[in-house]
């Protein structure tokens, strides 16, 4: 779903493989929800150099479907990531418990693919569709919501709310991942 290139002209993209996938040279099957035997769709953020050589990949696998949606990059080539998840989710090493579906999240990747943090926004459902990274290395994304919204940083919630019943949000954070600013 989503694709960029940072200043060393390295390519990191993102989406969601369902069943058996090769992705960057390396072999992944997507998680089977134990209650309905249906394989999910699980996420992946993938690099590659300039000449198309896989550098590394990281998958997000949980019992139900989850996508990854958009990648920026900063000054310093650290990845941002968005996208949307349901159940606990295994990713980057670490384990996300949930028992919400339609989560929305931003990341932040090293260079090298070490997740340096995983940030939550939560409703009833939260479709990040966009990130872009400004020049002051702030991320700041865009996207849909259900309900009330909020953003978890470090377990931290920011409110997010919207009167109208279509709800649309614009989403700035610090480089660290707190909150900044939102309009809906």
């Amino acid at each position: 779903y989503g694709v960029t290139v940072d200043h060393q002209n390295n390519v990191i993209l993102t989406g969601q493989f369902q069943g058996n996938s090769s992705i960057a040279n390396q072999m992944f099957s997507s998680v089977v929800d134990p209650v309905t035997n249906s394989v999910s769709f699980d996420f992946f953020i993938a690099k590659y150099n300039a000449a198309g050589t896989p550098l590394w990949v990281k998958v997000g696998a949980a019992k139900k479907e989850d996508r990854g949606l958009a990648v920026a990059v900063d000054n310093q080539v650290n990845i941002f990531f968005t996208g949307q998840y349901s159940d606990t989710l295994s990713f980057g090493g670490n384990v996300y418990n949930n028992n919400g579906f339609n989560v929305g999240f931003v990341s932040k990747i090293s260079a090298s693919g070490q997740v340096l943090f995983f940030n939550n926004l939560r409703a009833g459902f939260v479709l990040p569709y966009d990130i872009e990274v400004n020049t002051q290395n702030q991320p700041i994304l865009s996207g849909d919501f259900l309900g009330n919204m909020n953003y978890y940083n470090n377990g931290i919630a920011q409110a997010i709310q919207n009167q109208y019943s279509k709800k649309i949000f614009v989403l700035k954070i610090e480089n660290n991942g707190t909150y900044s600013w939102h309009y809906t």
